[in-house]
């Protein structure tokens, strides 16, 4: 089998490929050009176009049983070019590009997990909100407060909001750059620490505890923070799916949970591009099971199961009849006396 993989091949990934015996090629978003047919039998392409090539190189989707998407920054136009590798191609992806969107905005992956039932820190969004003091004191329980810009990762545009002074000064200073802010509860548990939890076809197949460095609240690995290798209840493990559900990544996301001190359970994000520093820290690499999970769904392996259903109807009709007739005798013995 062949793959697409859509951004960076982390060298787990790569290990992964090698180990199930799956080919592959790598294009980077900015690296594909597609092409939308106006016919209405379809007819759609997507070419090679890296600046250095003399001209733009036709790809075939029937030269790839699936896709695996690791897309970073970006995450429009990486989104955009999946949707037309797997709605428009037919490719079989790892995740969607609706996820990935979702993902990739703070505020809309709360929205989606909101309306899933899913428990998650207060949250509050405005343009340029102006009743500081309402906010903090009535809907996030006081100071401190977490503020976040609606789009980033690992870590990057997450500050802390510890004093009135600091919350003004800092919202006024952001708001005159523009910057589109969520506040939120700054939930209170032991030490800085969070859960980053893998989900894999819908399950739960590596999780690892993160600690913040010292003199910082964030925990993420990118920021300096550490991690240990951890066993989920199965209650978390089922928060963690159903968040990946509730974004539309079920296939492969990365959800990061949080407790309180009273040991409540919060998804903070989901992360539809997970580093894989969570594979050495826990000894396992998830993306041996994504690979399996796409080989199991990749287009060849659809084409055997579609040629044995159309080999099974094919069946003579005589052959039927007389089995369905055999099996009725068999189950009615009463109707048909010796």
């Amino acid at each position: 089998m062949k793959a697409l993989i859509l951004g960076n091949l982390d060298k787990s990934l790569e290990v992964a490929l090698k180990q199930s015996g799956v080919s592959y090629e790598v294009y980077k978003p900015d690296q594909l050009m597609i092409y939308v047919s106006e016919s209405t039998s379809g007819y759609d392409r997507f070419f090679d176009a890296r600046s250095e090539l003399p001209e733009p190189v036709r790809l075939k989707a029937k030269d790839f049983d699936f896709v695996i998407s690791r897309i970073g920054s970006g995450a429009e136009k990486g989104a955009t070019i999946l949707e037309h590798l797997t709605e428009n191609m037919g490719l079989f992806g790892s995740q969607n590009a609706d996820g990935i969107r979702i993902c990739s905005n703070k505020l809309r992956t709360h929205l989606k997990l909101s309306q899933k039932g899913i428990r998650t820190p207060p949250t509050v969004w405005g343009n340029r909100i102006a009743h500081t003091d309402f906010v903090f004191k009535k809907l996030l329980d006081s100071l401190p407060a977490v503020g976040k810009t609606s789009l980033g990762s690992q870590g990057e545009g997450v500050f802390i909001l510890e004093s009135p002074l600091a919350a003004n000064t800092t919202l006024q200073t952001l708001y005159k750059f523009d910057a589109d802010i969520l506040l939120q509860k700054f939930i209170k548990g032991v030490g800085f620490q969070d859960v980053r939890a893998i989900v894999v076809n819908g399950k739960v197949v590596s999780a690892m505890e993160r600690s913040a460095p010292t003199g910082d609240f964030r925990a993420n690995l990118s920021q300096g923070g550490s991690g240990r290798k951890i066993e989920l209840s199965n209650d978390d493990k089922a928060i963690a799916v159903a968040a990946a559900d509730a974004v539309g990544l079920r296939g492969f996301c990365g959800v990061d949970l949080l407790k309180d001190k009273d040991g409540k359970t919060y998804v903070v994000e989901t992360n539809s591009n997970p580093g894989s520093l969570i594979c050495t820290i826990t000894g396992f690499n998830h993306f041996i099971p994504l690979v399996e999970y796409c080989k199991s769904k990749g287009k060849k392996q659809e084409t055997k199961n579609e040629a044995a259903a159309n080999t099974q109807s094919k069946q003579p009709v005589n052959f039927c009849a007389k089995t369905i007739i055999e099996n009725y005798r068999k189950n009615n013995p009463h109707l048909f006396p010796s």
